[in-house]
């Protein structure tokens, strides 16, 4: 009984006020945008791109080193049938060009190692003792065949990019409005294509991160959720708000892929220099099958 009559009161004042959000607009005249792209309700003016590249920034450089751990779920199709593949571990990311993911059966002992620093990006996989291999490409000389061969479809560098770290360029298209989303959406060059943001108009969080080809075909697609703020942060004032979800479909590989981080952190210690040494991983994980993604039939 109490929920039926609380419905009612927020009905009432749902109403009222978006009749008194329409008088304004009636009485203001020409004081707010109208907006034809499926846009509801005056919730705000539309934002130029100017004013949302600052705003979206002013989070971004609070966020320029990343530390968590991380429960990895690849839900993919292998030879026609559904496979779940799962690995614990760590990401830790100094933008813009420093990555690293670390998976493993457990925290403590990691078999793959995905990473990238300011010139290269590899892949390092010790799972078979006996047959440890790593993959290592060059920025300058990457492609999206050579991504592929990699076994991503969008450029290495662009992994960081569907995270929701990163700030906007200069550079960028007026904002529209994302009925579907609930946000405003802006467009902006990629380093393969085109990468596609989705910012919610109350906090200007990223919630859909879109990366396209040079095709024009959807590469990647992050939907980012379930806000938290940095458990430990350097910086001064509110400690930032990271996703703590993160599904990433890749439609070329029917595949999807899970990022669910914990315990997230941007402090100077951390992430160490050390992730970001290939040469120091290899020694320590024993890897002499080095094969160049640059040559061809690597």
């Amino acid at each position: 009984m109490l929920g039926w009559a609380w419905s009612v009161v927020r009905l009432r004042i749902r109403v009222l006020t978006h009749a008194a959000l329409m008088g304004a607009l009636v009485v203001g005249g020409c004081a707010r945008e109208r907006v034809d792209d499926g846009f509801v309700g005056a919730v705000e003016e539309r934002p130029s791109y100017a004013e949302l590249r600052e705003q979206v920034n002013a989070r971004s450089e609070r966020l320029g080193r990343l530390w968590a751990r991380a429960t990895v779920v690849v839900d993919s199709v292998v030879d026609g049938e559904a496979r779940r593949d799962q690995a614990d571990g760590y990401l830790q990311v100094v933008r813009p060009t420093k990555l690293s993911l670390s998976l493993g059966k457990s925290i403590d002992r990691m078999y793959f190692f995905l990473g990238s620093d300011e010139e290269r990006y590899w892949w390092v996989d010790t799972l078979d003792a006996e047959q440890r291999v790593a993959l290592v490409g060059t920025h300058a000389r990457a492609t999206a065949a050579r991504a592929a061969e990699f076994g991503v479809p969008v450029h290495p560098l662009d992994l960081i990019e569907l995270l929701g770290i990163s700030g906007l360029p200069e550079e960028g298209e007026t904002p529209r409005w994302d009925a579907e989303v609930g946000g405003w959406a802006v467009t902006v060059a990629a380093r393969f294509g085109e990468r596609r943001v989705v910012y919610d108009h109350v906090e200007r969080l990223p919630r859909l991160i879109e990366l396209f080809g040079e095709d024009g075909e959807l590469a990647a697609r992050a939907r980012l959720g379930d806000y938290k703020r940095l458990t430990e942060f350097d910086g001064v004032g509110l400690r930032p708000e990271v996703a703590k979800t993160i599904t990433i479909e890749l439609p070329r590989l029917e595949a999807t892929v899970l990022f669910d981080l914990g315990a997230t952190k941007s402090i100077e210690r951390l992430p160490r220099e050390i992730v970001f040494d290939l040469e120091a991983l290899l020694r320590r994980e024993r890897v002499s099958d080095v094969r160049d993604l640059d040559e061809p039939g690597p």
